[in-house]
């Protein structure tokens, strides 16, 4: 896909919208791509999702390649830790507070009282535990090309990992 995006030094973000007539189901994508990977000697977590967010989590909490069905998002990524939304200091002691551990028990809370207790980033935070993207509707996913380096045949010595994370449409 032209449509790539670096999301952090250890995750990609690829657009898979319209890549199905050309390589196959996104299962089979994610498939290839894994393999190339580990072919490269990199060990990667591959995840589809319906948006980057959810892609990303999923790729970050499981191992191995996950594709989540559109509308499923919170019922998969439910059992995550939700040290992986990576909140502030404050936000994560007030979930400790509340016993709050996984997606699924922030996903859990009415809205309306985490937006009172924790600001506009509790909310945001929330709908990430509810699978739900957080990019306006519409936006599209930049296109980033990779850098160039002289190195890049050259498989990388030693085991890397890179968690890729792909959702058709990301938007």
């Amino acid at each position: 896909s032209p449509r790539v995006e670096e999301v952090a030094a250890d995750t990609v973000v690829l657009d898979l919208e319209g890549l199905e007539h050309l390589f196959g189901s996104p299962r089979e994508i994610a498939g290839e791509m894994a393999r190339i990977a580990a072919e490269s000697g990199l060990a990667v977590n591959v995840a589809v999702a319906a948006n980057p967010e959810a892609a990303v989590h999923a790729a970050r909490g499981f191992a191995g390649i996950t594709v989540i069905p559109p509308g499923e998002e919170a019922g998969v990524l439910g059992r995550l830790p939700l040290r992986l939304l990576a909140p502030p200091p404050e936000v994560e002691e007030t979930w400790s507070l509340w016993g709050l551990r996984c997606f699924r028990d922030l996903a859990a809370l009415p809205e309306t009282g985490g937006a009172e207790r924790l600001g506009p980033e509790g909310v945001r935070l929330q709908k990430l535990a509810r699978g739900a993207g957080t990019r306006p509707a519409g936006s599209a996913l930049p296109i980033r090309r990779p850098a160039r380096r002289r190195d890049r045949g050259r498989a990388p010595r030693g085991r890397a990992r890179l968690d890729g994370a792909c959702g058709p449409g990301a938007r």
